[in-house]
C-alpha cells in the first residue's frame, strides 16, 4: 500500500496533531481500506466528578461542598483548623483526649498550683496529681462530653488538644487516613501533585492547596496491596513499569501486573512484614492509586484527550491511480492520557 498517501484521504474527522508522532494503522480488506487514528476529544469527560470525586481542593473556585469534603478528609474544621470539638465526642476520640490530658497535667506546674490551691495538699506528687486530674476530667464530663467545660482554662490543654487530634489523625480515627495533600502548579495551566513531588516554585505553586480522598475500591486495593509494597514497589514510565525492591534490585517490565508479579514473588520469600513495613506498604499502595488519578486528572485539564477512529475507504479510481471515498467513520471517545489512547490505537488490527 505505498501508493497510499494517508494525508491526502478525505477523513471526516481531523486527526490529531499528535498523529504526526505516531503511525495510522491501515489495513485493506477486499478493496475497503481501513485507517484507524486519533483525533483530539474537544468535549471529554470529566474523570473526576460525582461518584468517582477523588480529588478535592480549596480553589476559591472550588463550591463550599467540595471545601467540606476537603476538611473533613483532613479532619479540619470550617476556618481550615484543626477540628478539636472531634476530641469531645465522647467515644473513643474523647477517651485519647482524656488520656493525654491526665498525663500532661501529672507533670504540669500549672496544674499543680491549681490543685495546691484547691485540694488538701498543696504538693502533692505525681500520684497525687493524676488522680486529680482524672477526678476533674470526671466533674467536667458528669453531663456529657467536656466541649467548653473548664478543662480548657488551663493553657496545657490546647497543646495536649493538638498532640492528641493529630495522633487520632494518624490513626485514621479523625478524617480519612489513607488522604493524601496535593501540591497545584498554575502556570499558564494547571499540574497537579502529591505534595512535594511535582514542581516547586515560590510563586507559581501551592502547597496542599487540594487533597486526594480514596473511594471504597481504592481502600480494597490498598488493603490487598500493602503487604506486597512491604517490600518494595512500582514505577511506571510511558509504557515501561520497573519494580523496585527493597533489597536494592529492580526489573523492567512491560505491564503493571508483571511488575507486581515481580515484587510478589519477593514478598512471599520474606519474613511477614512489620508494622512499621506495613504502614510504608500501605502509604506506596495509596500512593500509586493517587498518581494514576492524578495522571488521568492532569491529562484531562491539559487536553489531553482522544477519540478513536476507524474510518474505511472504497477505491473510485485505479489500482495505478486511486481515488479513495470516505465511505464510513466510527469513533470511540473518552481516551485520556496520550500513551493509553496511542497504546489502543496500535493494537487496533491486532
Amino acid at each position: 500500500m505505498e501508493h497510499i498517501s494517508i494525508k491526502e484521504l478525505p477523513f471526516e474527522v481531523t486527526p490529531s496533531f499528535i498523529m504526526d508522532f505516531n503511525d495510522y494503522q491501515v489495513k485493506e480488506v477486499d478493496g475497503v481500506l481501513k485507517v484507524a487514528y486519533l483525533a483530539d476529544d474537544e468535549d471529554p469527560f470529566h474523570p473526576n466528578v460525582a461518584d468517582e470525586k477523588t480529588i478535592f481542593t480549596a480553589h476559591r473556585y472550588a463550591d463550599e461542598l467540595e471545601h467540606e469534603a476537603m476538611q473533613e478528609a483532613l479532619g479540619l474544621n470550617r476556618d481550615w483548623e484543626p477540628d478539636l470539638d472531634q476530641l469531645m465526642d465522647g467515644a473513643d476520640r474523647e477517651k485519647a483526649f482524656r488520656k493525654e490530658w491526665v498525663a500532661q497535667a501529672a507533670i504540669s506546674p500549672e496544674f499543680a498550683v491549681w490543685a495546691g490551691n484547691t485540694g488538701r495538699k498543696e504538693d502533692g506528687d505525681e500520684r497525687y496529681l493524676r488522680n486529680r486530674a482524672s477526678a476533674f476530667w470526671r466533674e467536667q464530663s458528669h453531663q456529657g462530653h467536656v466541649k467548653d467545660k473548664q478543662l480548657w482554662h488551663f493553657e496545657f490543654t490546647a497543646d495536649v488538644a493538638l498532640k492528641a487530634w493529630q495522633q487520632l489523625v494518624s490513626q485514621g480515627l479523625i478524617g480519612e487516613l489513607d488522604a493524601i495533600s496535593l501540591d497545584c502548579y498554575d502556570h499558564g495551566g494547571q499540574s497537579w501533585s502529591i505534595t512535594g513531588n511535582g514542581m516547586q516554585c515560590q510563586w507559581d505553586t501551592s502547597r496542599r492547596a487540594g487533597v486526594w480522598v480514596p473511594l471504597q475500591h481504592h481502600k480494597e486495593l490498598i488493603q490487598e496491596r500493602m503487604a506486597t509494597y512491604a517490600f518494595g514497589y512500582i514505577e511506571r514510565v510511558g509504557q515501561v513499569w520497573t519494580s523496585y525492591l527493597d533489597n536494592g534490585t529492580k526489573q523492567q517490565c512491560k505491564s503493571w501486573h508483571e511488575a507486581f508479579v515481580s515484587v510478589q514473588l519477593f514478598a512471599s520469600s520474606q519474613r511477614k512484614p512489620t508494622a512499621k513495613q506495613l504502614a510504608n506498604g500501605r502509604a506506596r499502595a495509596r500512593e500509586e492509586l493517587c498518581e494514576n488519578d492524578l495522571e488521568q486528572y492532569n491529562a484531562w485539564l491539559s487536553g489531553d484527550c482522544y477519540g478513536l477512529v476507524l474510518a474505511e475507504f472504497s477505491n473510485i479510481g485505479t489500482e495505478d491511480e486511486p481515488e479513495w471515498e470516505l465511505i464510513a467513520s466510527d469513533e470511540c471517545w473518552g481516551y485520556i492520557g496520550s500513551d493509553d489512547a496511542v497504546s489502543e490505537l496500535q493494537h487496533q488490527f491486532h
